[in-house]
């Protein structure tokens, strides 16, 4: 037998309970227009530059250790090039014994390799500075460098780890040539001995036009890095123009391209701040494991508990 008494209304929710001044709020907020992101704190936009900045700088100090092979710059920053003393073929530089003082003929090359093949040595390879002596035997007198340098005011090349000295097995031949800016010589001017030490390390002077100073001209890399400045100035003012005429924007927001550049420099930051404190755990002392004082022992719970369950 059906139940009659159902009250049809039971099956139904009860009424909503619509008050006007909360769906006016309601509504509000559901037609109100999207809001902008919120703006990146002002210390943040502080570094932002800062870091493009840093960046600018390691770019340009690798930019100043950029020299060719056989150049060298002093504390002032002149520009010297010996490329022009390096013989590639013909003669090397002779030294005849009577213009040396010596009893030894010397040959030496600049920057490269002796042209000379003929020096009977056991490894004739790289060998820069030779020397043989009346009875015709040969000596290596160092290899080649192609690094001059300044020590004070003197522009110096030094080429090492020659042959066994005659009075020492356990040091080796070298060669330290001096050179003199001389605008009178005439040509390229021509080495001189000067002396030596225990027949182990050699002196030599060079007066020579080559040795003043001269323009630099542009490296591939200084090439690259000027390719590199005005393509980023191009791209920074006219992005700043564009986006000061056409979004009328003021400020850093002027920068084109503008997020997009903050989170390369966001994800850097984070990336070093995980990679130093990765380092520093590595390196700092483990922590002793920790020890649980006062706790009792295993039959002090076990009576512990046997108590308790007594008292209840």
């Amino acid at each position: 037998r059906l139940n009659t008494n159902i009250n049809p209304d039971s099956h139904f929710p009860p009424p909503l309970n619509l008050d006007p001044l909360k769906l006016r709020h309601s509504s509000d907020i559901l037609l109100s227009p999207p809001q902008p992101p919120p703006k990146m704190p002002l210390r943040s936009k502080t570094f932002f530059p800062a870091y493009f900045v840093l960046l600018a700088t390691i770019i340009a100090a690798f930019a100043q250790e950029d020299l060719p092979n056989c150049t060298a710059k002093n504390s002032r920053g002149n520009y010297f090039d010996l490329r022009p003393l390096t013989k590639s073929s013909g003669d090397d530089w002779v030294i005849e014994r009577a213009d040396s003082d010596s009893d030894i003929e010397f040959r030496i090359n600049i920057c490269a390799e002796l042209v000379y093949k003929e020096t009977g040595l056991r490894y004739p390879d790289d060998v820069a500075a030779f020397g043989r002596d009346k009875g015709h035997a040969g000596y290596d007198f160092g290899k080649v460098s192609t690094r001059p340098f300044f020590r004070g005011e003197k522009l110096l090349l030094e080429y090492k780890n020659g042959g066994e000295c005659p009075n020492d097995s356990l040091k080796k031949h070298s060669t330290l040539i001096s050179f003199i800016c001389d605008a009178n010589v005439a040509g390229l001017g021509h080495p001189v001995f000067v002396g030596d030490a225990d027949k182990c390390s050699f002196w030599f002077e060079w007066a020579t036009p080559i040795a003043c100073a001269k323009s630099q001209g542009i490296t591939t890399w200084g090439l690259f890095v000027t390719i590199i400045v005005v393509f980023t100035a191009v791209y920074c003012l006219g992005g700043v123009f564009y986006n000061r005429i056409v979004h009328s924007a003021s400020g850093l927001d002027q920068i084109p391209n503008y997020e997009f550049w903050y989170n390369i420099y966001d994800w850097t930051k984070d990336m070093t701040i995980i990679l130093a404190g990765t380092i520093f755990s590595f390196f700092s002392k483990p922590r002793s494991p920790s020890t649980y004082r006062g706790l009792p022992r295993d039959d002090e719970e076990n009576t512990l508990i046997g108590e308790f369950e007594e008292e209840s």
